[in-house]
């Protein structure tokens, strides 16, 4: 492309187009290892009062050292040949045998979520069907509520399951057999909800109770107030006056 800087030049001079090829030392190299990736997203701006902003200033953080060695055991592995021609040849068809009926960015988002849980896909069933709220805490049941199955994913899993049940739901990732899983259970979406409800129920009431309180005292307040009682006075009396020229009525 052209160079920016030449705007900033006579605007009646020729422009000059440099042809000079790129610096092939300028393209970042071909990644060699596969590392762990962290699912976040980045901020467009960065509040000056924010932690995020002190950590600019922090000499802690800027003099941090990270052990290349101890990174590279615990987060990456190195990528052959071999294993990079295989994934790119095999593109577009399932891996280690395992289906994606489904989105594979959900399938993956769904399966972090429920290698928290700790619970086998048959408990799992029992604790929404019996909508045992001891079973998982809210942030567990918030979590899963995401990744029941859509209309189009009931859909595609029940074609997928008519042949060979058992075995097509071994070859499933764990978020397809958690929706295949909640489709046994009848009204799972309902009770999921309900047991949402049954552990938030507590906190609002406290809630709606400090609130309730908050306008009592309020309320209070104002009808022992002798100055607001004298605003109000002296409102009605000019309103009086300007509509019936009197402090009677």
């Amino acid at each position: 492309g052209l160079d920016p800087s030449i705007m900033d030049g006579d605007h009646d001079a020729p422009v000059l187009i440099s042809n000079k090829a790129p610096n092939p030392k300028s393209r970042s190299e071909k990644d060699t290892h596969r590392r762990t990736r962290l699912h976040w997203e980045p901020l467009d701006e960065v509040s000056s009062g924010s932690i995020w902003a002190l950590l600019g200033t922090d000499s802690d953080v800027h003099d941090f050292e990270i052990d290349e060695d101890e990174f590279a055991e615990l987060f990456q592995a190195e990528l052959s040949p071999f294993a990079s021609i295989v994934s790119n040849s095999s593109k577009g068809s399932s891996s280690n045998g395992v289906v994606k009926v489904i989105d594979s960015k959900r399938a993956n988002n769904g399966g972090i979520i429920l290698a928290r849980l700790r619970l086998s896909f048959s408990e799992l069933a029992h604790a929404v069907d019996n909508i045992d709220c001891t079973a998982m805490t809210l942030e567990q049941i918030d979590g899963i509520l995401e990744y029941i199955p859509t209309r189009e994913e009931r859909r595609s899993l029940a074609a997928y399951m008519r042949d060979d049940p058992e075995s097509r739901f071994e070859g499933m990732c764990e978020c397809e057999k958690f929706m295949v899983t909640m489709m046994s259970v009848r009204h799972y979406k309902r009770k999921i909800l309900a047991m949402v409800f049954m552990l938030k129920f507590s906190s609002r009431v406290s809630e709606l109770e400090s609130n309730a309180e908050l306008v009592e005292n309020a309320c209070d307040e104002l009808f022992q107030s002798v100055r607001f009682r004298k605003i109000l006075g002296v409102v009605l009396n000019i309103g009086n006056k300007l509509n019936t020229a009197g402090t009677s009525q």
